[in-house]
């Protein structure tokens, strides 16, 4: 299978990354492996990279996997990176269905940048200053 990822268990953030050749088959089947690894957490927050991977999904299977993956046990923050224009309008397709799906919006967001992505995904993670005393 062309994917592999990690758990980071100090931010608690799934990171995978694919390469080669994606089919419908792929992306069901690595949702699975994840949510059994034992380090796992239910709506764990994710950044899938796809910028070293091309797709052989098209619209239906895009459809059909956003309504399956935002019925399981979706993340609660999914940043997503492409590395071209079709893998951009493929990943808002299944952005915008895939938050429709769990009835959430913005929960998913598309980038080019890894880095962004990695902004995006920790910007509330942040530690707040203790609130000051009178």
């Amino acid at each position: 299978m062309p994917f592999k990822f990690e758990i980071d268990k100090t931010s608690g953030i799934l990171r995978e990354t694919w390469t080669g050749l994606i089919d419908l088959a792929q992306l069901k089947d690595s949702c699975i492996q994840e949510w059994m690894h034992r380090d796992y957490r239910k709506r764990m927050p994710m950044i899938s990279d796809f910028r070293q991977a091309k797709s052989a999904i098209d619209a239906k299977d895009a459809v059909q996997f956003a309504l399956w993956f935002g019925d399981k046990d979706p993340p609660s923050r999914l940043a997503i990176v492409v590395g071209r224009e079709e893998g951009f309008g493929f990943a808002k397709m299944f952005a915008m269905l895939s938050d429709a799906a769990k009835q959430e919006s913005n929960a998913t967001k598309v980038f080019y940048s890894y880095e962004e992505a990695e902004k995006w995904m920790t910007r509330d993670q942040a530690p707040k200053p203790a609130p000051s005393l009178p």
